[in-house]
């Protein structure tokens, strides 16, 4: 590997989100850090790009730079990344977390190839705070295909495993060495920022490890940039190497499978400690589509790499993460049919790894869904049946899109939960949480039926309004009762946490903000 650092170099950089369009622009590449020296203080102006860049010639690489942000975003994203394989700026791939105002995160590999796509992704579990530094870690190998992965945390927290990852096979694969190192990018409406980046590491790998798994760390890189290097050697020998071996054998974990600690719904407060698959379960791993006929089917402790479809009675599927895949059609990662009746999904995670404008997370009726979380889908439940009971879960970070042909070819409509029609439904104990500049938390609708929906003891935040309910496709709606709710104030319009039709006629009661405060409806 060739550690050269160029002081002032020109080049076409992405802007748009890190590549909706190609233009040209300038930056200087600072000196690349090593794990204790120099950090780089970079301002971006709006829909400025900053790249600390380090010249690679090996094509199996594990990637790492860290950046801290001061203060979050103000009117627009921020997008902060390592360069994985680059032949040159237009045509790479490329590990990207995109940080959010309200401090939201979603992890992303993408290619560059004059445009950019998005070839996985997945909603980062925990929200950046200001002054706070976020590390970004990305893994590419082979040609053909050829095999990307990526994680970020926030520094402090535990190093995870792989979050999300890719096998490229396509017929446009960038095959060639080049520039790899850190970036970082400011959305054209943000306002200026300023932030650090520090500690990047470019290290020399063998295979691609599967996500999920959490490898020791990368030895201590000895190929590592530092700030204008020295007559001393590039290639150093490894300081204080570690006399035990990195990947120490663990044993097999002790299946110490707690309870979830949730008691009534409503009493505690889920988040991503308290649902989806419970620490210490050994998955294992089904790849494709899995479509369940057979009555009573029981799934456990699965890792389902594509989508799931339950067309039986009385399917169980617990303790058991659903990945989703290509999307090929408007549909969920869980999909329940109507004649899939009492099916439960408890204790699991329900994201798409490759999200698109057609997938939901749990999509249909006949169903409940208990400690479950689910991120990640363009509504994370849609329900359009009867006899669902959403409880004790955490639905957060849906995904948005710009362009939804479902929409006209508009921005996508995101909720947490949309009803659209059906009756016995209810919503009890969840933590129903999106970013302000999406639609709502709940959204109740009756498009695909009359709705009898009760909605109680949810923490619930976020959207232009958190709740909105609205009797389209009926001449009313009085079948819908709201109480006990607990309501951030993070909307788009203040202190909207309920707006509604003036043809619907819900039950009202204890409904407050967190400060305790009655929620007030308002009405469209």
């Amino acid at each position: 590997m060739n550690l050269s650092h160029p002081i002032v170099r020109t080049r076409s950089v992405l802007a748009g989100s890190l590549g909706l369009a190609v233009v040209a622009a300038t930056f200087v590449a600072a000196p690349v850090s090593s794990a204790s020296g120099v950090q780089d203080v970079v301002t971006l102006a709006p829909g400025r790009s900053h790249t600390v860049p380090v010249e690679s010639d090996d094509l199996n690489l594990r990637v790492a730079a860290s950046f801290t942000i001061p203060a979050l975003p103000q009117g627009g994203p921020l997008y902060v990344g390592v360069p994985l394989r680059a032949q040159d700026v237009q045509e790479r791939y490329h590990a990207v977390v995109r940080v959010d105002p309200d401090g939201s995160m979603r992890l992303d590999i993408r290619q560059v190839d004059g445009a950019e796509t998005t070839l996985s992704a997945v909603p980062l579990p925990e929200a950046v705070k200001a002054g706070q530094t976020l590390r970004v870690e990305g893994h590419v190998a082979g040609t053909a295909p050829v095999s990307l992965a990526a994680r970020a945390w926030v520094e402090g927290a535990s190093r995870p495993g792989w979050m999300v990852d890719h096998d490229d096979s396509r017929g446009d694969l960038i095959t060639q060495p080049g520039t790899v190192g850190a970036t970082a990018y400011l959305s054209g409406s943000a306002e200026e920022l300023s932030l650090t980046v520090s500690d990047v590491e470019v290290v020399t790998t063998d295979s691609q490890p599967a996500v999920g798994s959490d490898p020791a760390p990368a030895p201590t890189p000895t190929r590592t940039a530092a700030p204008n290097p020295t007559p001393t050697p590039t290639r150093t020998a490894t300081p204080t190497p570690t006399p035990t071996p990195t990947r120490t054998a663990t044993p097999t974990p002790t299946p110490t499978l707690t309870p979830i600690a949730i008691s009534a719904p409503g009493t505690v407060k889920p988040d991503a400690s308290n649902t989806g698959v419970p620490a210490g379960t050994a998955l294992k791993i089904h790849y494709g589509d899995m479509r369940i006929r057979t009555a009573g089917t029981v799934v456990d402790a699965m890792d389902i790499r594509g989508f799931l479809r339950v067309e039986a009675p009385n399917v169980t599927v617990k303790r058991s993460v659903i990945r989703g895949g290509t999307a090929t059609r408007v549909d969920g990662v869980v999909t329940v049919t109507p004649t899939a009746t009492n099916f439960l999904i408890q204790d699991s995670d329900v994201y798409p790894s490759k999200p698109s404008v057609m997938l939901d997370g749990i999509k249909g009726g006949n169903f409940t869904a208990r400690r479950v979380e689910v991120r990640g889908g363009v509504d994370n439940i849609k329900v359009h049946g009867s006899n669902v009971l959403i409880e004790s879960s955490y639905l957060h970070s849906p995904n948005f899109f710009s362009s939804d042909p479902l929409q006209g070819g508009g921005a996508t409509h995101n909720d947490g939960i949309q009803v659209q029609g059906g009756n016995n439904i209810r919503i009890i104990g969840n933590t129903v949480t999106v970013p302000k500049t999406l639609n709502a938390a709940i959204q109740v609708t009756q498009d695909w039926a009359a709705t009898s929906a009760k909605i109680e003891r949810n923490w619930l935040d976020g959207g232009g309004c958190t709740v909105n309910l609205n009797h389209k496709k009926r001449t009313e709606m009085r079948t819908v009762a709201l109480t006990g709710n607990r309501f951030g104030r993070s909307t788009e319009y203040v202190n909207c946490g309920i707006i509604m039709t003036n043809r619907v006629y819900p039950s009202l009661s204890g409904n407050t903000y967190t400060d305790g405060a009655a929620v007030k409806v308002k009405y469209m």
